[in-house]
Protein backbone atom coordinates (compact mmCIF):
# COMPACT_ATOMS: atom_id res chain seq x y z
CA UNK A 1 0.00 0.00 0.00
CA UNK A 2 1.27 3.46 -0.89
CA UNK A 3 2.22 5.49 2.21
CA UNK A 4 0.07 8.49 3.01
CA UNK A 5 1.07 11.78 1.41
CA UNK A 6 1.84 15.06 3.14
CA UNK A 7 1.29 18.45 1.49
CA UNK A 8 4.14 19.50 -0.79
CA UNK A 9 3.25 23.14 -0.19
CA UNK A 10 3.55 22.87 3.60
CA UNK A 11 0.72 23.29 6.08
CA UNK A 12 0.83 27.10 5.96
CA UNK A 13 1.55 28.81 2.65
CA UNK A 14 3.85 31.84 2.75
CA UNK A 15 1.42 33.95 0.76
CA UNK A 16 -2.32 33.79 1.16
CA UNK A 17 -4.34 34.60 -1.92
CA UNK A 18 -8.12 34.92 -1.70
CA UNK A 19 -9.75 32.65 0.89
CA UNK A 20 -7.64 30.57 3.25
CA UNK A 21 -9.10 27.72 5.29
CA UNK A 22 -7.48 25.74 8.07
CA UNK A 23 -9.17 22.54 9.20
CA UNK A 24 -8.55 19.21 10.84
CA UNK A 25 -10.29 15.89 10.35
CA UNK A 26 -10.14 12.38 11.81
CA UNK A 27 -7.50 11.32 9.24
CA UNK A 28 -5.00 14.07 9.99
CA UNK A 29 -2.90 14.79 13.06
CA UNK A 30 -2.00 18.10 11.44
CA UNK A 31 -3.90 21.16 10.31
CA UNK A 32 -5.04 20.93 6.70
CA UNK A 33 -5.33 23.98 4.48
CA UNK A 34 -7.49 25.09 1.58
CA UNK A 35 -7.46 28.17 -0.60
CA UNK A 36 -11.14 28.35 -1.56
CA UNK A 37 -14.64 27.76 -0.24
CA UNK A 38 -14.84 24.84 -2.65
CA UNK A 39 -11.80 23.09 -1.15
CA UNK A 40 -13.14 23.64 2.36
CA UNK A 41 -16.46 22.03 1.39
CA UNK A 42 -14.78 19.09 -0.36
CA UNK A 43 -12.69 18.51 2.77
CA UNK A 44 -15.89 18.13 4.81
CA UNK A 45 -17.44 15.65 2.36
CA UNK A 46 -14.26 13.55 2.29
CA UNK A 47 -13.98 13.58 6.08
CA UNK A 48 -17.54 12.30 6.51
CA UNK A 49 -17.37 9.60 3.82
CA UNK A 50 -16.78 6.08 5.26
CA UNK A 51 -15.45 4.88 1.88
CA UNK A 52 -12.51 7.32 2.27
CA UNK A 53 -9.83 5.99 4.60
CA UNK A 54 -7.27 8.75 4.00
CA UNK A 55 -6.77 11.88 1.94
CA UNK A 56 -4.29 14.73 1.57
CA UNK A 57 -4.50 18.18 0.05
CA UNK A 58 -1.72 19.30 -2.34
CA UNK A 59 -0.10 15.85 -2.18
CA UNK A 60 2.14 15.87 -5.23
CA UNK A 61 3.89 18.16 -7.71
CA UNK A 62 3.93 16.63 -11.19
CA UNK A 63 6.16 17.63 -14.09
CA UNK A 64 5.67 16.96 -17.80
CA UNK A 65 7.03 18.13 -21.15
CA UNK A 66 4.45 20.15 -23.10
CA UNK A 67 4.81 22.53 -26.05
CA UNK A 68 8.59 22.26 -26.10
CA UNK A 69 9.19 22.95 -22.40
CA UNK A 70 8.91 21.42 -18.95
CA UNK A 71 5.94 22.48 -16.82
CA UNK A 72 4.83 21.51 -13.32
CA UNK A 73 1.59 21.58 -11.35
CA UNK A 74 0.49 20.65 -7.82
CA UNK A 75 -2.55 18.39 -7.59
CA UNK A 76 -5.28 19.39 -5.13
CA UNK A 77 -6.15 15.98 -3.64
CA UNK A 78 -4.96 12.44 -3.13
CA UNK A 79 -7.76 10.16 -1.87
CA UNK A 80 -7.48 6.56 -0.68
CA UNK A 81 -10.68 4.51 -0.70
CA UNK A 82 -11.54 1.60 1.58
CA UNK A 83 -10.94 -0.83 -1.30
CA UNK A 84 -7.37 0.43 -1.76
CA UNK A 85 -8.04 2.52 -4.87
CA UNK A 86 -6.15 5.80 -5.01
CA UNK A 87 -7.61 8.86 -6.70
CA UNK A 88 -5.96 12.13 -7.69
CA UNK A 89 -8.33 15.06 -8.03
CA UNK A 90 -8.24 18.74 -8.89
CA UNK A 91 -10.86 21.14 -7.46
CA UNK A 92 -12.31 23.71 -9.84
CA UNK A 93 -15.44 25.81 -10.13
CA UNK A 94 -17.68 24.86 -13.03
CA UNK A 95 -17.65 28.45 -14.27
CA UNK A 96 -13.85 28.31 -14.63
CA UNK A 97 -13.97 25.00 -16.47
CA UNK A 98 -16.53 26.46 -18.84
CA UNK A 99 -14.13 29.29 -19.64
CA UNK A 100 -11.08 27.02 -19.98
CA UNK A 101 -10.48 28.00 -23.62
CA UNK A 102 -10.16 31.64 -22.54
CA UNK A 103 -7.98 30.93 -19.48
CA UNK A 104 -4.54 29.82 -20.72
CA UNK A 105 -3.07 29.27 -17.23
CA UNK A 106 -5.97 27.04 -16.22
CA UNK A 107 -5.80 25.18 -19.52
CA UNK A 108 -2.07 24.55 -19.09
CA UNK A 109 -2.55 23.39 -15.49
CA UNK A 110 -5.17 20.83 -16.50
CA UNK A 111 -3.18 19.68 -19.52
CA UNK A 112 -0.19 19.02 -17.26
CA UNK A 113 -2.28 16.96 -14.86
CA UNK A 114 -4.12 15.09 -17.61
CA UNK A 115 -0.89 14.18 -19.40
CA UNK A 116 0.78 13.07 -16.17
CA UNK A 117 -2.16 10.90 -15.10
CA UNK A 118 -2.39 9.31 -18.54
CA UNK A 119 1.34 8.54 -18.61
CA UNK A 120 1.39 7.17 -15.04
CA UNK A 121 -1.92 5.32 -15.30
CA UNK A 122 -3.47 7.24 -12.39
CA UNK A 123 -7.15 7.71 -11.65
CA UNK A 124 -7.55 11.45 -12.21
CA UNK A 125 -10.52 13.79 -12.41
CA UNK A 126 -11.84 17.21 -11.49
CA UNK A 127 -14.18 17.87 -8.55
CA UNK A 128 -16.46 20.87 -9.00
CA UNK A 129 -19.07 22.84 -7.12
CA UNK A 130 -21.71 20.70 -8.86
CA UNK A 131 -20.90 18.12 -6.16
CA UNK A 132 -20.94 20.51 -3.23
CA UNK A 133 -24.17 22.23 -4.32
CA UNK A 134 -25.94 18.86 -4.05
CA UNK A 135 -24.92 18.54 -0.39
CA UNK A 136 -25.19 22.00 1.15
CA UNK A 137 -27.02 20.76 4.26
CA UNK A 138 -24.64 17.80 4.64
CA UNK A 139 -21.67 20.16 4.58
CA UNK A 140 -23.20 22.40 7.25
CA UNK A 141 -24.00 19.39 9.43
CA UNK A 142 -20.57 17.93 8.71
CA UNK A 143 -18.80 20.96 10.11
CA UNK A 144 -20.68 20.44 13.36
CA UNK A 145 -19.88 16.71 13.39
CA UNK A 146 -16.18 17.27 12.72
CA UNK A 147 -16.06 19.92 15.44
CA UNK A 148 -17.08 17.28 18.00
CA UNK A 149 -14.60 14.76 16.59
CA UNK A 150 -11.69 17.17 17.12
CA UNK A 151 -12.34 17.47 20.85
CA UNK A 152 -9.67 15.89 23.02
CA UNK A 153 -11.02 12.96 25.06
CA UNK A 154 -9.31 9.71 26.12
CA UNK A 155 -9.81 7.20 23.32
CA UNK A 156 -10.65 4.34 25.67
CA UNK A 157 -13.42 6.36 27.30
CA UNK A 158 -14.87 7.35 23.91
CA UNK A 159 -14.61 3.78 22.60
CA UNK A 160 -16.44 2.39 25.64
CA UNK A 161 -19.35 4.75 25.02
CA UNK A 162 -19.29 3.97 21.28
CA UNK A 163 -19.67 0.26 22.06
CA UNK A 164 -22.66 1.00 24.31
CA UNK A 165 -24.22 3.24 21.65
CA UNK A 166 -23.97 0.41 19.10
CA UNK A 167 -25.90 -1.86 21.46
CA UNK A 168 -28.44 0.90 22.15
CA UNK A 169 -29.27 1.34 18.45
CA UNK A 170 -28.98 -2.34 17.57
CA UNK A 171 -32.70 -3.14 17.63
CA UNK A 172 -34.13 0.14 16.30
CA UNK A 173 -33.13 3.61 15.20
CA UNK A 174 -32.59 6.17 17.94
CA UNK A 175 -32.76 9.95 17.83
CA UNK A 176 -29.85 12.16 18.73
CA UNK A 177 -31.82 13.28 21.78
CA UNK A 178 -32.41 9.70 22.93
CA UNK A 179 -28.71 8.89 22.69
CA UNK A 180 -27.77 12.00 24.67
CA UNK A 181 -30.35 11.23 27.38
CA UNK A 182 -29.27 7.56 27.61
CA UNK A 183 -25.74 8.48 28.63
CA UNK A 184 -26.37 11.28 31.12
CA UNK A 185 -24.52 12.44 33.18
CA UNK A 186 -21.53 11.78 30.87
CA UNK A 187 -20.30 14.95 29.14
CA UNK A 188 -22.57 15.58 26.15
CA UNK A 189 -19.60 16.50 23.93
CA UNK A 190 -17.96 13.14 24.71
CA UNK A 191 -21.17 11.23 23.91
CA UNK A 192 -21.56 13.20 20.66
CA UNK A 193 -17.97 12.37 19.72
CA UNK A 194 -18.57 8.67 20.38
CA UNK A 195 -21.76 8.76 18.31
CA UNK A 196 -20.27 10.67 15.38
CA UNK A 197 -17.14 8.51 15.32
CA UNK A 198 -19.42 5.53 14.57
CA UNK A 199 -21.05 7.53 11.79
CA UNK A 200 -17.88 8.48 9.91
CA UNK A 201 -16.49 4.92 10.01
CA UNK A 202 -19.74 3.54 8.61
CA UNK A 203 -21.01 1.59 11.64
CA UNK A 204 -24.05 3.87 11.98
CA UNK A 205 -25.94 5.89 9.39
CA UNK A 206 -27.93 9.12 9.45
CA UNK A 207 -29.45 11.40 6.83
CA UNK A 208 -27.36 14.57 7.00
CA UNK A 209 -28.77 15.91 3.72
CA UNK A 210 -32.42 16.27 4.73
CA UNK A 211 -32.32 18.95 7.42
CA UNK A 212 -30.06 20.50 10.06
CA UNK A 213 -28.80 18.09 12.70
CA UNK A 214 -31.07 18.28 15.75
CA UNK A 215 -32.56 16.32 18.65
CA UNK A 216 -34.80 14.34 16.26
CA UNK A 217 -32.10 13.26 13.80
CA UNK A 218 -32.25 9.46 13.57
CA UNK A 219 -29.20 7.22 13.85
CA UNK A 220 -29.47 3.59 12.85
CA UNK A 221 -27.17 0.60 12.53
CA UNK A 222 -25.62 0.25 9.08
CA UNK A 223 -25.32 -3.36 7.97
CA UNK A 224 -24.61 -2.79 4.28
CA UNK A 225 -21.34 -2.21 2.50
CA UNK A 226 -19.40 1.04 2.75
CA UNK A 227 -20.45 1.93 -0.80
CA UNK A 228 -24.12 1.64 0.23
CA UNK A 229 -23.71 4.05 3.14
CA UNK A 230 -25.74 7.28 2.75
CA UNK A 231 -22.60 9.39 3.24
CA UNK A 232 -20.68 7.59 0.48
CA UNK A 233 -20.03 9.65 -2.66
CA UNK A 234 -18.45 9.16 -6.06
CA UNK A 235 -15.39 11.31 -6.69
Amino acid sequence: MTPSYTPVMGSKPRRRVGNHWEANCPFRSRVGTGSSDLEDQIDVLLSLDPTVTDFCEQPLRVRVFIDGDWHSSVLDYWIRRHDGRELFREAKYESDLGARARLPRLDLQLRIQEQWSSKEGRDYGVLTDALTRQHVTRIRNGKLVLGFLRAQYPEDRRDDISAEIEMFVDKRARTYGEVMARFEPAPSALVAQALFSLLVVGRLSADLDAKPLNELTLFRRHDGSFDEHPLALQY
